[in-house]
């Protein structure tokens, strides 16, 4: 087994340093992430300068409240709709009864002139 001088960074971000025993470069990162750090540098005792170890990727938190936004304005939207065409068919349905009442009148000769100057 070889040292490996390592320098990391923990969950809170204050960047720790020390040496590790491990067998290769790629073990003693493991182990380092067990850990709970995240190795900046990890380097053999034997070996030259350091070589710095790429950062990990970063998780972009995805922010959903833009969403919650425009699906309120699209439900909204909806209701409105939903509440024109309720509107729309009770107009449509008193005018069919108007219209059925009048082909009615007009069946029974209610209209006429005559109709009326009978009575």
């Amino acid at each position: 087994m070889r040292k490996f001088y390592y320098t990391a960074v923990n969950t809170s971000g204050k960047e720790l340093s020390g040496t590790i025993d491990a067998d290769n470069r790629d073990e003693a990162i493991e182990i380092i992430k067990k850990k709970d750090l995240f190795p900046t540098y990890v380097n053999g005792l034997d070996e030259g300068p350091m070589r710095p170890i790429p950062p990990p990727p970063r998780v972009v938190k995805y922010d959903d409240s833009s969403d919650k936004f425009f699906i309120s304005i699209i439900l909204a939207l909806i209701l409105v709709f939903a509440i024109w065409l309720g509107f729309s068919l009770i107009n449509k349905c008193q005018e069919w009864k108007i219209k059925s009442v009048i082909k009615q009148m007009v069946q029974e000769e209610c209209l006429k002139p005559e109709y009326w100057s009978k009575k």
